[in-house]
């Protein structure tokens, strides 16, 4: 008889059960990268061993969004100058998880804003994408 390891958890995230708001808008996205990270440095005495350990600040990294052009295009109709995406003002950016039959995971993106603007694609295209770098101040999770 074969080992069958039964399904503990239920279903896994996954990419179509996530969601984002900004700007009073649904943010559309075909990818969405962010991460935090903090600096940490061991100390040492005379000894080789690390005897203690100095946290510094946490910075973000890494972190971008695609979007489609009719979602760019949105965003655009709102900035403020000549339509540039790094025009718009700071904004919390919500991302919900969800799975079914569970409590949403929620991220909240504190002061999110675009750094950069612009359009990528090829003739090759059936679907206009871009990716955008963006900055942000913190990630509270709920």
């Amino acid at each position: 008889m074969a080992n069958v390891q039964p399904l503990i958890n239920g279903t896994s995230y996954h990419y179509v059960q996530s969601e984002a708001k900004a700007w009073g808008l649904d943010m559309l996205f075909m990818e969405l990268n962010y991460k935090e990270s903090q600096q940490k440095i061991n100390n040492y005495n005379n000894s080789k061993y690390a005897v203690g350990r100095t946290y510094r600040q946490v910075e973000n990294s890494g972190n971008s969004i695609t979007l489609d052009k009719s979602m760019v295009e949105k965003l655009r109709a709102i900035a403020p100058s000549r339509g540039a995406l790094h025009s718009l003002p700071p904004t919390d950016l919500v991302v919900v998880f969800a799975r079914e039959g569970e409590a949403p995971v929620i991220d909240v993106i504190r002061g999110f804003e675009f750094k950069d603007n612009g359009n990528e694609g090829s003739t090759d295209d059936d679907y206009m994408t871009t990716s955008y770098e963006f900055i942000f101040t913190l990630i509270e999770r709920g």
